[in-house]
């Protein structure tokens, strides 16, 4: 089925020139992937009927759950059997939309898709915050976040069906207890001095949610190498 699927969507590769660019171009950047969620999650925020401390705490779990879904998505990587990605794999001769695709990341397993898993995960909480919001960023995360991820031969179809489930299945464990954890928090922030460093640390957490933590995965890379080679 993985191999009918992705052959079923790669196949269409070349048929176009400008759809493949399109693709490829939407592939590559987090400004059309992450940050839109990330605008979604603003636009809820500046609200003028959600500015309670429950809804603000609801939106506040959103940014908690969204590195624990990471976080177990990577480990989920490191723990499971090595999965070759498509455009690494002999089990099928997959049409590159980019030749600069074939050495990407050559050696990391595919399973399961850490996009998929936060993404998924993000769509799902921004749903208890507003069901319209909460569609619609489920169909963003399907048809622009995820599809061409196959398309391009990045990922196999049950990669991405497996991280969805994954941050599915974590948003809704976590988000009721996260949010009145959050909602607490926030409470007790109000007419305090700490509450001039929440939007700072929001638009830190935000950025770093919209480009799946690459910046602060490499950096705890960065200090787990030092700290081997000390």
């Amino acid at each position: 089925m993985d191999i009918s699927l992705l052959e079923l969507m790669n196949g269409q590769v070349g048929r176009s020139a400008i759809f493949d660019l399109f693709i490829n171009n939407i592939y590559h950047s987090a400004l059309v992937k992450g940050t839109v969620l990330m605008l979604m999650f603003w636009s809820l925020w500046g609200r003028s009927d959600v500015l309670d401390s429950e809804t603000r705490g609801r939106l506040l779990a959103v940014l908690v759950i969204a590195p624990i879904t990471v976080t177990v998505a990577r480990i989920s990587a490191f723990i499971l059997p090595y999965r070759a990605r498509p455009i690494h794999s002999d089990a099928v001769d997959v049409n590159y939309v980019n030749e600069g695709l074939h050495n990407y990341l050559d050696g990391w397993t595919s399973f399961p898709s850490d996009h998929a898993a936060l993404f998924f995960c993000l769509s799902v909480s921004l749903f208890y915050v507003n069901r319209k919001i909460g569609v619609i960023a489920l169909i963003y995360t399907t048809l622009i976040i995820c599809l061409p991820r196959i398309y391009v031969g990045f990922h196999w179809p049950s990669d991405i069906l497996a991280g969805a489930f994954l941050g599915v299945a974590i948003a809704i464990a976590l988000t009721p207890p996260v949010t009145k954890w959050m909602t607490r928090v926030y409470s007790g922030l109000m007419g305090t001095p700490a509450m001039g460093w929440l939007y700072p640390f929001l638009f830190l957490v935000t950025f770093q949610t919209a480009t799946l933590f690459i910046e602060a995965r490499d950096a705890i890379s960065l200090l787990l190498k030092t700290i081997t080679a000390l």
